[in-house]
C-alpha cells in the first residue's frame, strides 16, 4: 500500500490566470522580451506571453496539485497552449471535457448535445438579432457564434479596434431581448452570451462526480467574474491582482 499523500485538485482558468495576450502583457507586465511565449498558432506566431511570476505561480501549483485547466478556449486553441498541461482540461466555457489524449469526454459530450439541441432555435435567433444591432452600430462589430466539435455553444461580439465603450453599449441592447435564462458577461473587450446549459461550474461539478481521482483540497484560480461559479465548488480561491475578480472586490 502507498503511504503517498494525496495531492489537492486544482480548477484553473490559463488566460490571464497563467499567460496574457500580447496586447494585455503589454498592458500589465510590458515589452515580449519580459516573458517567454506560450501560446503558439499553427503558422508558429506568438499569441500569448507568460511573465516571470506567472511561471512561477504555475510551477509552484503544478508541483503542489493536480491541475485542470477551465478555459473559454475551444479545443483547437487550447491546443496551441504550450504550458505542460498533460492530463484532463475542461475547454470552450464548460462545452467540452477532454481526456488525456485531446478528445472529448462522451458523457459530458452527449450532455451538451442534448442540451444544445434544445436552445438551438434561441441560438440562431439571437445570433441574427444581434448581427442586425452590430451593423446598425459599427461596422468594427464583429459577431460570431462559437461552435466546437459540431456543438453551437454560445455568441461572441468583439470589436476589432478595441473599442470597448461601444461594446458595452452593444451588451446593453443585447440585454433587451436577451432568452431567458441566458448570461450576458463582457470582460476587457469580449462580450458573450451563454446559453442556460453552458458554464464552467457544471462541467466542473460533472468532473468531480464522474472524473476526478482522491484530493485533499480543492483549489480554484481564475481571474473572470464567470470564473466565480467553478471557483464556488471549491476550498480556496486565487485571484491575480489585474483581474475583473480583484477588482470586483476593490469596489467593495
Amino acid at each position: 500500500m502507498s503511504n503517498s499523500p494525496v495531492k489537492p485538485l486544482a480548477f484553473a482558468d490559463i488566460d490571464d490566470n497563467f499567460c496574457h495576450t500580447t496586447g494585455k502583457f503589454r498592458k500589465y507586465v510590458g515589452d515580449e522580451s519580459l516573458g517567454e511565449a506560450c501560446v503558439i498558432d499553427q503558422t508558429g506566431k506568438a499569441l500569448s506571453y507568460r511573465s516571470a511570476a506567472q511561471t512561477a505561480y504555475l510551477n509552484w501549483l503544478m508541483d503542489s496539485a493536480n491541475v485542470v485547466p477551465v478555459t473559454g478556449r475551444s479545443r483547437e486553441k487550447f491546443l496551441q497552449v504550450q504550458l505542460g498541461f498533460s492530463g484532463h482540461a475542461i475547454v470552450s466555457f464548460g462545452g467540452l471535457i477532454l481526456l488525456a489524449d485531446g478528445t472529448p469526454e462522451p458523457g459530458w459530450y452527449n450532455i451538451i448535445k442534448e442540451a444544445a439541441a434544445l436552445e438551438a432555435d434561441a441560438i440562431k435567433a439571437l445570433l441574427a438579432q444581434a448581427k442586425a444591432q452590430a451593423a446598425s452600430m459599427d461596422s468594427a462589430l464583429n459577431v460570431t457564434l462559437i461552435t466546437d466539435e459540431g456543438l453551437d455553444l454560445l455568441v461572441k461580439v468583439q470589436h476589432k479596434e478595441g473599442k470597448n465603450d461601444v461594446l458595452a453599449a452593444m451588451g446593453n441592447g443585447m440585454a433587451e431581448y436577451l432568452p431567458s435564462g441566458w448570461t450576458l458577461h463582457n470582460n476587457e473587450g469580449q462580450l458573450c452570451a451563454y446559453p442556460p446549459f453552458l458554464g464552467k461550474e457544471k462541467a466542473c461539478a460533472y468532473y468531480l462526480e464522474h472524473l476526478a481521482a482522491p484530493y485533499s483540497l480543492l483549489i480554484g484560480s481564475g481571474d473572470s467574474l464567470t470564473d466565480l461559479g467553478f471557483i464556488g465548488l471549491c476550498d480556496v480561491m486565487v485571484a491575480p491582482v489585474n483581474s475583473q475578480i480583484f477588482r470586483s472586490l476593490d469596489t467593495h
